[in-house]
């Protein structure tokens, strides 16, 4: 066996390799054709026999970023050192398709190319790809039989160390292990769709490529679409954008240059508008030159989808079916509970023997549990081992093993995973027109189930919601879909139920409740029958949410009358419209009758464990209720209670749990405990960043809320540091915006009253646009006026002061405020006045310099002064000066040698 390459055959390989190399395609499953010559010296040539290499191309002129993997390859394979044991190490590399896995393995061969005695390339997705490889290799090597076995003999029985790539490992039913030599001094880089495969060959090591950092995902899209580096600056904000509704894919951003590029487009937004009409055609465009080897975005994701499409394998079948109903749903989010929630409720339908179902909106049908998929028809369907061996769950696995969901942490007994953006657009585009209503339909089922709605208590709501809202922007499908209207009002009706708990600016929920009528048979409003009164009450709901409490409160008081004469005290329906009366009594300030009905309810006796969790929504607004009746006490030792029971009937991840802390720590800075509302609250930020995100309202509310607890316990820098982390989370617009700009500007005045970005900020909030009344604006403005005062610019403050006079009511304690701190400016001006021509020129800039909190420049004039005083005859003619300080008021006093004193003061933030 020998470790280099023959001589005799040197020159002709070396030929037919600057032949062939121009014409070889890409055997990646993301990057480019390469068409460029090589052009070699003789040093080039002795290295090329002195080290075998079958890399079929070379890397992408774009290739961009990825170093933290390329350098984590670098450091656990470690070719260079001598040091390093002798012993074979796998590396896995996974994601999906597009990403660059074997750009990045053929960027790394480049770079350590001198550390390898030879480096080599096999493509593993078809038997003949491997025998291509195997002819490469063994050319190489000078051995004739050109095999997998020779290929492996040749490895093992190297002392030199040697880099092999296994290419496209991604069919999860192959053992690799066939490719692997027995031995040797070599290393193994594995590319795979299947993350599983980490498991039985990453000796040393597992990445997942995922989408690429926004930093090199907008300078590869300007790079891909020739831009001078010029115009990156001005065109980075747009760029930005559009990487991001590319979710970052390598290869969708390369392929959005190149079409920027060819067709001459001005702008990423250009692009963008043209993605955001026809996003199929754009995803299946690919250049002609460069080609990747699947072609277009689109066409790299079919290829797997193509194997499950061919397989006789029920979870394939199962894997394609999952895959068509995600396509409907958000592509984030998702829970394995929604899908496990919707089978046991159907059996719950299956064995009922009421037929109310036939009769109300608020009743799903047996008719919908038979329409569920079959991988979700299971048998006891609440024990965890039929879980783990359900259909589903292995339907979930097989996706998961293609790298098109993204497997998150367990939420208990169940999977959370997400899509990528494009795999979710891919998924959608791929259902072919006869079949898009069927799979609506089979979607909204299994939503509409897991919509098991109870009243005052759903834990699964903050999932369902985005879930549900992708669905119905498919109107096109809800309109057409082949059930009869009351069945199809059912399902809408979940829906509108699900969605008014967790409302979206994006969302008109007015639309789907109209909708619901509309296939709800012989519903009017005011009327009396079942259906009628369900959706009056869904109508109340929503209308208190929205601040009209009158028209709630009308649409209630009847639906809970006619409730009273036909079903009893205790029963979910009736106790959800007291709820809701309650709470529209609470919000038209009208306490005394909120207190009355929310007493009622929680004396009725709550006996199973379902019950008890559905009284802990009347208890915390009883608490509440109390609260704002002036009775402390009460309200503080419900919430107390209501937090320690939610803990024991609750699972620590229930959204409730955080909804009742929230309200225990509003307490306790309505108390001025500061200190406990800021424990509470930053378990509570911690608790909600693992589960929902960084700009979830909950996580954003609960960082506003531990702030302002923070400034009031005296933990002003931390306060500032929380502000500043979600002024970069915020997007700008935003709704919150103006109020987490002005809460900054105070944490920095408390900090530093002197620091510039005080008063930058107010002004920014001051000159927001939007509504003149906003509260954070009016406020802000108010305390620029005082901080112009503060700096000596009275004029600047004046303006300011009377135009909020006239915004202002005369009730509203920020008028008096204003009208104060106007008469203070008056007088402040009128003595400054009186100062100079008293004391002439001199003395006003020392009382002025004092007055502005220029004290320090204000002391050593007078300590001059003083000096001048004592030494000199006519001592007489200086004024002798004092100053003190009171309650945070800055007094000065100016004594003549006629005994005449002249007292200014000087309100002062420092304390």
């Amino acid at each position: 066996m020998q470790d280099s390459l023959s001589p005799k055959t040197e020159l002709s390989k070396l030929q037919h390799f600057h032949q062939d190399i121009s014409n070889v395609s890409i055997s990646g499953n993301s990057k480019a054709f390469v068409g460029a010559h090589f052009h070699y010296d003789n040093d080039r040539r002795r290295q090329i026999s002195e080290k075998p290499w079958t890399i079929p191309r070379t890397s992408h002129p774009l290739f961009t970023g990825r170093q933290r993997v390329r350098k984590r390859l670098a450091t656990v394979l470690n070719p260079a050192d001598p040091s390093t044991p002798a012993c074979q190490k796998c590396f896995v590399i996974s994601g999906l398709g597009g990403t660059g896995k074997s750009e990045v393995c053929i960027k790394f061969a480049e770079e350590h190319r001198d550390d390898y005695w030879g480096t080599f390339w096999l493509d593993v997705r078809s038997p003949s790809s491997v025998q291509q490889g195997c002819d490469s290799i063994c050319e190489q090597c000078d051995v004739e039989d050109p095999s997998i076995s020779n290929v492996k003999r040749i490895l093992s029985q190297c002392t030199k160390p040697w880099l092999l790539f296994i290419d496209n490992a991604d069919d999860s039913n192959t053992d690799y292990s066939q490719f692997l030599p027995p031995a040797g001094h070599g290393h193994v880089i594995f590319t795979t769709r299947n993350p599983d495969l980490a498991g039985d060959y990453a000796t040393v090591g597992h990445e997942v490529l995922d989408c690429l950092e926004p930093a090199e995902a907008t300078e590869l899209l300007f790079h891909a679409a020739s831009m001078p580096q010029t115009q990156w600056h001005a065109q980075k904000l747009e760029a930005d954008v559009l990487v991001e509704s590319l979710g970052r894919h390598t290869l969708a951003i390369v392929q959005a240059g190149t079409y920027i590029k060819i067709n001459k487009l001005t702008s990423p937004s250009e692009y963008l508008t043209l993605f955001t009409q026809k996003r199929d055609r754009l995803l299946r465009y690919h250049s002609k030159q460069r080609v990747s080897t699947y072609g277009s975005v689109f066409a790299t994701f079919e290829v797997s989808a193509a194997k499950l499409q061919g397989s006789d394998e029920e979870a394939d079948r199962d894997a394609l079916q999952l895959l068509e109903m995600l396509a409907f749903m958000h592509y984030n989010g998702h829970n394995e509970q929604t899908f496990h929630e919707a089978s046991m409720y159907a059996q719950d339908l299956t064995t009922r023997e009421d037929s109310d179902s036939c009769q109300s909106v608020d009743f799903m049908s047996k008719e919908h549990a038979t329409r569920l998929p079959e991988f979700q028809q299971v048998q006891n369907a609440g024990r965890l081992d039929d879980i783990l061996e359900s259909r589903r769950r292995k339907a979930l696995l097989r996706l998961a093993s293609l790298s098109y969901i993204t497997l998150h942490s367990n939420v208990g007994k169940f999977l959370t995973f997400s899509l990528h953006q494009l795999v979710h657009a891919w998924a959608l585009e791929r259902i072919v027109e006869d079949n898009r209503v069927s799979a609506w339909l089979t979607t909204a089922t299994v939503l509409g189930l897991s919509s098991q709605w109870n009243p005052t208590y759903h834990p699964s709501q903050h999932i369902l919601s985005p879930q549900i809202q992708a669905l119905m922007n498919h109107q096109e499908q809800a309109s057409a879909v082949p059930v009869p209207d009351m069945q199809c009002a059912q399902l809408l009706f979940q829906f509108a139920r699900v969605l008014h708990v967790s409302p979206s600016d994006n969302f008109k929920l007015d639309e789907l409740i109209q909708l619901v009528r509309k296939r709800a048979q012989h519903v009017q409003e005011g009327g009396e029958d079942k259906s009628s009164l369900a959706i009056d009450a869904l109508v109340a709901v929503e209308a208190s949410r929205r601040g009209d409490g009158k028209k709630a409160i009308q649409l209630l008081k009847h639906v809970a009358s006619v409730q009273e004469r036909t079903i009893e005290d205790k029963h979910p329906h009736r106790r959800f419209i007291l709820y809701s009366l309650a709470r529209a009594y609470l919000e038209t300030e009208q306490t005394q009758r909120a207190v009355g009905i929310l007493e009622q309810l929680v004396k009725v006796p709550r006996e199973t464990l379902d019950e008890m969790r559905e009284n802990l929504g009347p208890q915390s607004l009883l608490g509440l209720a109390y609260r704002i009746n002036g009775q402390d006490r009460e309200a503080n030792a419900m919430i107390e209670w209501v937090v320690e029971r939610s803990k024991q009937l609750l699972s620590e991840n229930d959204p409730y749990i955080l909804n009742s802390h929230s309200l225990l720590a509003f307490f306790r800075i309505a108390d001025g405990q500061y200190e406990q509302a800021a424990i509470i609250l930053e378990g509570m930020v911690t608790t909600q960043s693992e589960k929902f995100g960084e700009k979830h309202p909950s996580q954003l509310a609960s960082q506003f809320e531990l702030a302002r607890a923070c400034l009031g316990c005296g933990h002003m820098k931390k306060a500032v540091v929380i502000l500043e982390r979600l002024a970069m989370v915020l997007d700008d617009p935003h709704p919150q915006r103006l109020e987490l700009e002005h809460l900054l500007s105070v944490a920095y005045s408390l900090v530093d009253p002197k620091d510039p970005r005080v008063t930058q900020l107010l002004e920014k909030v001051s000159a927001a646009p939007g509504e003149d009344n906003n509260p954070h604006r009016l406020q802000a403005q108010l305390e620029l006026a005082q901080n112009h005062v503060a700096n000596g610019l009275e004029q600047k403050a004046t303006k300011i002061l009377e135009r909020l006079l006239t915004v202002f009511d005369e009730m509203d304690p920020l008028w008096q405020e204003s009208q104060d701190l106007l008469v203070d400016i008056s007088t402040r001006l009128k003595k400054r006045r009186t100062t100079e021509k008293i004391f002439g020129k001199r003395i006003e800039r020392v009382l002025c310099d004092m007055v502005d909190r220029r004290v320090e420049r204000a002391d050593r004039v007078l300590e001059r002064w003083e000096r001048l005083r004592k030494n000199q005859a006519s001592a007489k003619t200086y004024p002798r000066t004092t100053i003190s300080w009171k309650g945070g008021v800055v007094y000065i006093v100016v004594t003549r040698s006629s005994g005449q004193e002249f007292l200014s003061k000087k309100e002062s933030n420092a304390g």
